[in-house]
């Protein structure tokens, strides 16, 4: 008998396992320097790859991931990175195998949960988020690097800070800082400005912190960050005012399914608890750990196989159940550090089906405004990416009780995957449909169409990239070499590198531009120095940027062949010897963010970008600002591009913004219209008309309105001063110049504040912001 068996059914009875126990087991100590922590050998279980063990009934329902209580705007909301035993009650042991199936995990986890808990926002609300390190170790103790173009290695793992995937906000300190560290037993309260025109949109946090990031996500660190509004409770009128998904009666009827994939490399120690290794995940030894308690394996034996378990909210392959007829809607977030999961359906007898299907609504937390059926009803997720999608459960036959299915993620081929190495394919989620009918309607297609949130980036909106971008940008780096970086420069931070000539400096880009980028990935890399053939390397990488999302315009396969696209995305795939066209608004905050793989020990190793957004329009220091103003509204009567007279005097029940720009030539201009008209469109509190008033003719109204992206929707008057005495009666010419202008005009037909200046007035949120407060006072005075 092959003495293998035991121990391979051991393993196989692994799949019989229950949900995390939500509460660490009483001898875990958070923090603890266990003594026990000693290394294994490894080899791989087939984890929830056996249907006869996975079909099974066993008490492992599905759940979505703790709900955060946010106590208000002024108070944090305390998040604790701490490190807990969590618990699979029904592992199974077999006493004959070497090798025990753990029925305990060691994990850093959030807040003692093996998944972070949800946390939901409204546009426009404040959130504090005050992160506690409570593990108990030494500080980071810096980056190392033994020449210019290799990697550098981790380190820092009990070091952490947070990120907020997927949120358009400030990348400064307190906001979205991913350079801060805080230190084991440090704390940080980080504070998140909502724009009031963000989209919904299904986004997550994880630690970021530069060089530790594979790990602890490993550990599976994440969380959902969902930005909604109010839910839809009533079906929607014809009419009925449309932006965000949850504006449609169907998806916001839809019970909602948060599926957060986690990824567990791990060894066993000496009592039988499986804890992380790093070995597992770094194909070079650390600089520093930072607490003791860290396992790194056997670095040197390539060979060896790895322990790994994908979870789902920290679940084994939980039941999710379902009415037959029932819509529900699923936000799939690809939370793990490493490998593509191609997710699919199958049927009980492990076959794919279309009884389920895949319609997605969002990629990345962005509306694409429908609901496409998937190709061949596969949903490919990337690192990092996210997918909101409708599952409609089919109605039961004739005298049927109940159907089983299957979320699985398919097998991936070498060349396909991240490392060269095909992986098996794993049973993640059980889906039993049953019970009594809930026939649920799809939503209006036409109603989804209306809740893409972005315009497409045209041509003529688009500036030359900076110049280190202005040949492309090259992700580059496998295994074998132990090396990534992009552009053949890799980042370091801290320290000195003796050759500035391969360290990648911050790149700058000017604020309200838009730029247009070649992505590609270097060919894959052929290493011959194996026994036998010759290994293949597919330089697969994964591209994400902070704070601006982007679209994508266009796909150049390895052959060359290219074809347009159009999806907007924040986390892109792209394989070895594939290209990418991208473009992206750089709006409204200035800062110091990264550009990365999303493969994190690619990031942890040097793979990333500073980018450095200034905004060459905000009035500095000694420059005019938006001053404060009590002047009275002089006699404005000026006909638009049609001739049509319009006199300011009748506008008086309502607010004004009224902007001087010097035509639609003019593309600083054009640009500054357009992003006022969208924090207007999107913002609530916006309660006035813009009016703008341009020095040069408009020879065709039509055509001036699409160039400034204007919606018949907008409260938008576009008025001509040919003749230039308006711009003279604002203090907006000098010496015959015509000069940039913004003025906030109250009901009362009061001036109460304006600016003047060489350049269009760039902050857009500061005029949102006396815009509310107009409004309010408005509120006040009719009380």
């Amino acid at each position: 008998m092959d003495v293998r068996l035991p121990i391979l059914v051991a393993i196989l009875s692994f799949c019989t396992t229950e949900l995390f126990a939500q509460t660490p087991v009483p001898d875990a100590t958070p923090g603890s320097q266990r003594s026990h922590v000693k290394r294994f050998a490894r080899v791989i279980p087939p984890l929830q790859a056996h249907l006869p063990l996975v079909e099974r009934d066993h008490k492992n329902d599905f759940r979505n991931p703790p709900e955060a209580a946010l106590p208000g705007p002024e108070t944090p909301f305390d998040l604790a990175l701490s490190w807990s035993t969590f618990q699979f009650p029904g592992a199974a042991r077999e006493s004959s195998a070497e090798q025990v199936i753990p029925q305990h995990f060691d994990l850093l986890c959030y807040n003692q949960h093996p998944v972070g808990p949800t946390i939901r926002v409204r546009p426009g609300s404040r959130v504090q988020i005050r992160l506690k390190n409570t593990l108990k170790g030494k500080p980071d103790t810096g980056h190392v690097k033994s020449s210019p173009l290799t990697s550098e290695k981790p380190h820092g793992f009990c070091s952490t800070n947070l990120h907020t995937h997927g949120l358009h906000i400030s990348p400064n300190d307190p906001g979205d800082n991913v350079f801060r560290t805080v230190e084991p037993g440090q704390e940080w309260t980080y504070t998140y400005d909502i724009p009031p025109d963000h989209p919904s949109a299904t986004c997550w946090y994880h630690p970021h912190k530069h060089g530790s990031v594979a790990y602890q996500l490993s550990n599976g660190l994440a969380g959902a960050l969902i930005v909604e509004g109010p839910k839809k409770q009533e079906k929607n009128a014809p009419n009925d005012p449309v932006r965000n998904l949850e504006d449609i009666y169907e998806v916001a009827q839809a019970r909602e399914a948060i599926l957060i994939l986690q990824l567990y490399n791990y060894s066993l120690d000496d009592e039988k608890i499986a804890v992380i290794d790093a070995s597992t995940i770094y194909n070079v030894a650390p600089s520093s750990l930072g607490c003791e308690a860290i396992i790194v394996g056997d670095l040197a034996n390539s060979d060896t196989p790895t322990l790994q378990a994908t979870a789902v909210n920290g679940q084994i392959v939980p039941t999710l159940h379902m009415a037959p007829g029932e819509i529900q809607r699923w936000r799939i977030i690809h939370g793990s550090w490493d490998e593509i999961k191609p997710l699919t359906f199958a049927d009980n007898n492990d076959q794919k089906t279309t009884d389920l299907r895949f319609r997605e609504i969002a990629c990345d937390g962005i509306a694409t405004g429908g609901m496409a059926f998937l190709e061949e009803n596969i949903l490919e997720l990337a690192p990092g990416q996210r997918s909101d999608v409708l599952i409609q459960a089919p109605m039961l036959p004739q005298g049927a009780t109940r159907a089983i299915y299957y979320l699985k993620q398919e097998g991936v081929a070498g060349l396909k995957s991240f490392r060269g190495t095909k992986t098996d394919p794993n049973f993640l989620v059980k889906v039993v449909v049953s019970g009594a009918p809930k026939p649920m309607a799809l939503p209006d297609p036409r109603l989804l169409a209306r809740c893409r949130p972005y315009r497409n980036i045209e041509d003529f909106e688009l500036s030359p990239p900076p110049k280190a971008f202005k040949d492309g940008i090259l992700l580059n780096g496998v295994d074998v070499n132990q090396t990534y970086n992009i552009n053949a420069r890799t980042f370091y931070r801290y320290g000195t590198d003796e050759n500035k000539s391969h360290t990648m400096l911050p790149i700058s880009i000017d604020l309200n531009t838009a730029q247009e980028w070649t992505l590609t990935s270097a060919d894959p890399v052929v290493d011959n120095n194996t026994d036998g053939d010759p290994t293949v390397y597919p330089n697969n990488h994964t591209f994400h940027i902070h704070v601006n999302p982007f679209q994508v315009v266009r796909y150049t396969d390895a052959s060359g062949k290219t074809r347009p696209m159009n999806q907007w995305r924040d986390t892109l795939l792209i394989r070895g010897g594939e290209s990418y066209s991208i473009r992206s608004r750089f709006r409204d905050f200035p800062g110091t963010a990264i550009l990365h793989c999303h493969i994190m020990d690619h990031e942890d190793q040097g793979m990333m970008v500073p980018i450095n957004f200034f905004d060459s329009t905000r009035p500095q220091p000694g420059k005019p600002q938006l001053k404060d103003s009590t002047s009275k509204l002089p006699p404005v009567s000026l006909p638009d591009a049609k001739g049509r007279q319009t006199d300011l005097a009748t506008l008086r029940d309502q607010n004004l913004v009224v902007v001087f720009f010097r035509g639609a030539g003019c593309e600083h201009c054009t640009q500054q219209l357009r992003e006022l008209l969208e924090v207007a469109r999107r913002s609530p509190e916006f309660d006035a008309e813009i009016v703008a008033i341009s020095s040069e003719k408009i020879a065709s109204e039509a055509e001036a309105l699409q160039m400034l992206k204007s919606d018949p929707s907008d409260r938008f008057r576009l008025l001509v001063d040919s003749e230039r005495k308006t711009f003279s009666d604002f203090g907006c010419l000098r010496d015959d110049d015509p000069k940039h202008g913004l003025f906030l005009v109250a009901r009362n037909g009061m001036i109460v504040s304006g600016y003047v200046g060489e350049s269009p007035f760039g902050d857009h949120q500061e005029v949102r912001r006396r815009v509310s407060l107009l409004k309010d006072a408005d509120a006040e005075a009719s009380q």
